[in-house]
């Protein structure tokens, strides 16, 4: 899909174009949401905003005289693994059946922590039937990288059969291993844990890695439910989180064992089964339906630590009264013209700044446009429009990519009125594409 686009950029140029990933599912069909950049060496660079599909793609011969290659390049599936490699994975607890049905293939590949070439296993990542990406595990010690532009697809969502239950894992290895014992519609996520957490939670700078979730929406939505079997470490445990909260914890299943994951069971203990440990995984705590053993850890916590505080206003004074908590209800009232949509595009600007959270604003008594602008403006702490201190052109630009990065719009513009059902499935989309943590209106 991408290749066809390759004659619409220029050496060392960046244009805007229709996302060809997620242009079947847009309402407008003339959004250019996608950025194509040239780069140096002929490679063209892609990245869609709205459905955050990216990668890259070498030169084409017609256009630029050299050999078209996709990253990763498909002929790397013709590199069957060697007995070496099934060796490495009967360590494991993999059959030779399960790897070939897996598409696993052979490479030799620089990893960094390892700081040499070596020998690796290499996993293939499709999208509606094209190689999309590719990620690679030594076997020679413990390290993985992954072809540039990286994987932003579940693992295994081609194999999904839509409207079943669907088990997601935190590694390609557990991946094999729900396979291995005969799980059905088995999906692993493709970058593993979030590298920061802080209290059990995933942090705001992280949201982004999160792209596929929103990719995967609809086999998500379809399902009955999701039983996440990540790792019981602090880590995994914030991935099951974070999850459940993008995908909908109603619908979600939480499978708790003693063991770091799936795989380590079926090596260290092949008595057990699998089966039973996602068979018997529990619901996702609601509010109102929870038995107090849910809320054990929380309770210890306030012993030992108090009630504690939200995130910062940003004006000390307030704090003293006022913090804000994720997921708790603000309301800021006064008389007409008296500041408030002002106060809160500052608190929320405020947020974003310090902590790195990202909003949906739904705001009808403004045009987006005019919105962004004040949002620009509280940013940069300068005038977009003329006058004394206007930011420069320069400023400007770094002030709406900050902007881009931190907001969404919902507004008017669509086809189907704009309810408070349309406007709540609105922010709920935001949630799994964004991972906003805000609504402002």
């Amino acid at each position: 899909m991408i290749e066809a686009l390759l004659s619409e950029v220029s050496f060392n140029e960046t244009t805007r174009v229709v996302c060809p990933f997620c242009l079947p599912e847009r309402r407008k069909k003339n959004i250019k949401d996608m950025t194509l950049t040239s780069k140096p060496d002929g490679a063209v660079v892609y990245h869609c905003h709205h459905c955050y599909a990216n990668g890259s793609v070498q030169p084409k011969s017609e256009i630029r005289g050299v050999p078209l290659s996709a990253v990763p390049n498909p002929k790397i599936l013709s590199n069957a693994l060697t007995q070496k490699h099934y060796d490495f994975l009967f360590t494991r607890g993999i059959s030779k059946a399960t790897a070939d049905k897996a598409k696993l293939f052979s490479a030799r590949k620089w990893f960094g922590k390892l700081d040499k070439e070596t020998e690796a296993i290499g996993f293939p990542y499709y999208r509606n039937g094209s190689l999309v990406a590719a990620k690679y595990r030594s076997i020679e010690g413990k390290d993985f990288t992954q072809e540039m532009g990286g994987a932003h697809d579940f693992f295994g969502i081609e194999n999904i059969i839509k409207g079943e239950p669907i088990i997601i894992v935190e590694g390609e290895m557990d991946y094999l291993t729900g396979v291995e014992v005969g799980l059905n519609n088995v999906l692993s996520v493709p970058s593993g844990a979030p590298v920061k957490v802080a209290d059990g939670k995933v942090l705001p700078s992280e949201d982004k890695k999160f792209a596929f979730v929103w990719n995967a929406r609809e086999v998500l939505e379809a399902a009955p439910y999701v039983v996440l079997a990540t790792d019981q470490d602090v880590p995994g445990q914030a991935l099951a989180e974070e999850l459940a909260r993008r995908i909908g914890k109603d619908k979600c299943r939480l499978a708790k064992f003693d063991a770091k994951d799936l795989n380590e069971i079926h090596t260290n203990d092949p008595s057990r089964s699998i089966q039973d440990v996602i068979d018997s995984a529990q619901p996702y705590p609601i509010s109102g339906l929870s038995d107090p053993e849910v809320y054990r850890d929380r309770i210890n916590d306030l012993f030992k630590q108090g009630t504690g505080k939200g995130e910062s206003t940003g004006y000390p004074s307030l704090d003293e009264i006022y913090t804000v908590a994720s997921g708790q209800l603000s309301v800021v009232t006064g008389y007409p013209s008296s500041g408030k949509s002002n106060f809160v595009d500052q608190l929320m600007v405020n947020l974003a700044q310090k902590s790195d959270w990202k909003f949906a604003i739904c705001s009808f008594e403004n045009q987006p446009e005019i919105h962004i602008t004040r949002l620009m403006e509280i940013y940069m702490r300068k005038r977009f429009f003329d006058g004394r201190d206007r930011m420069a052109e320069v400023e400007k630009e770094e002030a709406f990519k900050w902007v881009q990065e931190h907001f969404l719009f919902i507004d008017s513009n669509g086809e189907e009125p704009s309810t408070l059902d349309s406007i709540l499935e609105r922010a709920r989309a935001a949630v799994k594409r964004m991972g906003i943590r805000g609504n402002g209106d």
